[in-house]
């Protein structure tokens, strides 16, 4: 690992006229591509993060799948062909800025090699390798005869590839900071349910201001496994919104190493999962969908939603199930 004590110095080795090793003393350049591999691989560890800054900042932005406009009308107009649309998009903003992304962008992809490559050649020489002032691969040398060389993808190729917007939704109507207990409790009921065929989970609340995690179980039965997440909380009136258990394991999974981690709900459909760690801020936004919770209808053996915030206000059962009328 390269040294630590000095702030940000910079040393050039002329390689030929149009490249050149960057060796960086302090923390920044490599480390912060590494962290932000290892984070935002929650999203998909094989997928493409795009990279970029300007003058204050770096910034990175991943999803696990389409985001664009029109793939959104094409998926609502047809009713099919959704699966390739992202449920998550994550956003990043660092505390300072890397330089040599100033006003330009790099790809990064299959996170566990970058961040496999990072903690195998720790205590090597870690080496930025640029052409034309464009940051091309990271070099690992672990000192002994053994190398290793991580290639970014190019920023005219991940521009083009990696298009996600501005986030806007509003500011969350609710959000707690999940102990370690009960993030250990999520996992467990997480694998359960996966191992029951259940992919999704719902956030309700009851008028104690005790929030539940609730996963639906042998649908279309009224049955339903559900676990406490926070308690204490200001009443909420959270309609009915579904989201992918799986994703939401997978970025709870950086509370170890984070700073602190938060979780949002917002009554418009959508998760907000906030990771801060030693070199920036992490936002994961989970999209909600409203097709996974089960009434079961006798005539049409459908299921809807029809009805289930009535249930949820009613709040009829000291442990703060609900069971709806068959």
């Amino acid at each position: 690992m390269l040294s630590k004590s000095k702030q940000w110095g910079i040393s050039t080795q002329q390689v030929c006229p149009f490249s050149y090793k960057i060796e960086r003393d302090f923390m920044n350049t490599i480390d912060c591509l590494v962290d932000i591999a290892r984070n935002m691989g929650a999203i998909d560890k094989d997928g493409m993060i795009k990279v970029f800054g300007d003058g204050d900042n770096t910034y990175a932005v991943a999803a696990n799948g389409k985001v664009d406009h029109t793939s959104i009308i094409a998926a609502h107009l047809t009713e099919c062909g959704s699966g390739d649309l992202a449920s998550m998009v994550s956003y990043f903003k660092s505390y300072a800025a890397i330089p040599e992304l100033k006003d330009r962008s790099i790809g990064l992809n299959r996170m566990r090699i970058l961040t496999g490559f990072a903690k195998v050649y720790e205590c090597g020489n870690q080496t930025l390798i640029c052409e034309d002032g464009q940051l091309i691969e990271i070099h690992f040398d672990s000192g002994n005869g053994h190398e290793a060389w991580y290639r970014f993808t190019s920023g005219a190729m991940v521009n083009e590839m990696v298009k996600i917007p501005k986030f806007i939704g509003d500011v969350c109507d609710l959000k707690f900071f999940p102990d370690a207990k009960a993030i250990n409790h999520f996992n467990k009921n997480a694998v359960t349910a996966t191992d029951l065929g259940t992919t999704h989970f719902w956030p309700m609340m009851n008028s104690r201001g005790y929030l539940f995690f609730s996963f639906d179980r042998d649908a279309p039965t009224n049955q339903t496994d559900r676990f406490e997440m926070a308690r204490g909380l200001p009443y909420i009136d959270l309609p009915p919104h579904s989201y992918n258990a799986s994703n939401v394991k997978r970025v709870l999974a950086l509370a170890g190493n984070a700073k602190s981690l938060s979780i949002g709900i917002s009554k418009q459909g959508f998760l907000q999962i906030d990771v801060v760690s030693g070199f920036g801020d992490y936002r994961f936004i989970l999209f909600g969908s409203d097709n996974n919770i089960w009434r079961w209808n006798l005539a049409g053996k459908w299921p809807d939603v029809w009805d289930v915030e009535s249930k949820i206000r009613e709040d009829q059962c000291m442990h703060g199930d609900w069971e709806p009328e068959l």
